[in-house]
């Protein structure tokens, strides 16, 4: 008998040793499934921020959007108003000209009053051109083209030795759109 109770007994201690271990094993489990459950809930925590912080910037990026293209829309509005100003000067300019030659009231020189740029800088060596066409050396400059070509003359040459345009534009006082006109068509012409 007392085998029977020694037997009982292993059997007991087996069955002991097999509770504490599937006791260690799901308590072990079970702290896994916890610490992945919290890093799961940190990781969707990141995730939902990382969301939030997408379409926040999406939102800023369509924001800005529109408002590049609000503006360039405005830009492009007031070029072409800028334009459209421009060529009714221009003509004004051509239709005053034309008046001033059938009055006598300029001397006739070859003018070109077709639409389009009408007078062209001055060649530095060779004086005042208009419309492309160099003055012959027999027709006496009018007082207005002398004026412009020096005018026009100097603007380059401040230019040239490093002034900017502002500058320019007070020491020889004429306008700013006079000097970037003829920066420009001194540009173009290269």
């Amino acid at each position: 008998m007392l085998s029977y109770y020694g037997f009982a007994f292993f059997i007991f201690f087996l069955l002991c040793i097999l509770a504490l271990i599937c006791s260690y094993l799901f308590t072990r489990r079970r702290n896994n499934m916890q610490a992945l459950n919290e890093k799961e809930k940190k990781l969707l925590a990141l995730y939902s921020t990382l969301e939030d912080m997408m379409d926040e910037f999406n939102d800023t990026a369509k924001t800005a959007h529109a408002e590049i293209s609000h503006r360039m829309d405005d830009f492009n509005a007031s070029m072409q108003g800028a334009l459209r100003e421009m060529n009714r000067r221009a003509g004004e300019i051509r239709n005053v000209a034309v008046s001033l030659q059938q009055n006598s009231a300029l001397p006739e020189m070859p003018l070109d009053l077709s639409p389009g740029p009408a007078y062209t800088l001055p060649d530095e060596n060779i004086g005042p051109a208009v419309a492309g066409v160099e003055t012959p050396s027999f027709m006496p400059l009018s007082p207005l083209e002398t004026a412009v070509g020096d005018r026009s003359a100097r603007i380059l040459s401040l230019h040239k030795q490093g002034m900017d345009r502002v500058h320019i534009a007070k020491e020889l006082a004429v306008t700013l759109s006079e000097v970037d006109l003829v920066l420009g068509l001194a540009a173009q012409k290269k």
